[in-house]
């Protein structure tokens, strides 16, 4: 994405899981840092993407996120799929997937303590796990970069 790239990685116990080394656009302190991942980490609706772990190690910074089967909405659209073929999505899929966008942002808006506003929302933002459930990504992140 556009705060940082993106690789998959297999755990030791073979599950897969997304790391995610931020682009540095701000000089927020490794302790501001630290505890907004902490408060993120703890956020938790079946629409968003749950924050696994961090790691700050210099001025390097990861996150580490569940792994998304289906990669994004916007690949899914524009053909550009990681692990299966271009293919047209259902009028029920798509109901489905905006559905479930739609719950995860208003859970940040409004379940949320403090609210959060996502202001990055976007296709590339709205992953797909192995279920085709749409999960909300970067929730939060223009405040911690």
């Amino acid at each position: 994405g556009g705060l940082g790239l993106c690789t998959k990685a297999t755990l030791k116990d073979g599950s897969s899981v997304a790391i995610k080394k931020l682009i540095r656009l701000s000089c927020q302190g490794d302790r501001e840092f630290m505890a907004e991942m902490e408060t993120l980490g703890k956020i938790k609706h079946k629409n968003l993407v749950p924050l696994l772990g961090y790691c700050k190690v210099g001025e390097e910074r990861l996150l580490v996120y569940e792994f998304m089967e289906y990669g994004s909405l916007e690949e899914m659209l524009h053909g550009k799929t990681r692990t299966r073929d271009r293919r047209i999505l259902t009028w029920e899929e798509r109901k489905k997937i905006a559905r479930g966008a739609a719950k995860g942002l208003c859970f940040l808006h409004h379940n949320c303590i403090p609210h959060i506003i996502h202001r990055d929302m976007k296709s590339s933002n709205v992953l797909l796990d192995n279920e085709m459930d749409a999960r909300v990504s970067d929730f939060g992140m223009a405040s911690i970069l």
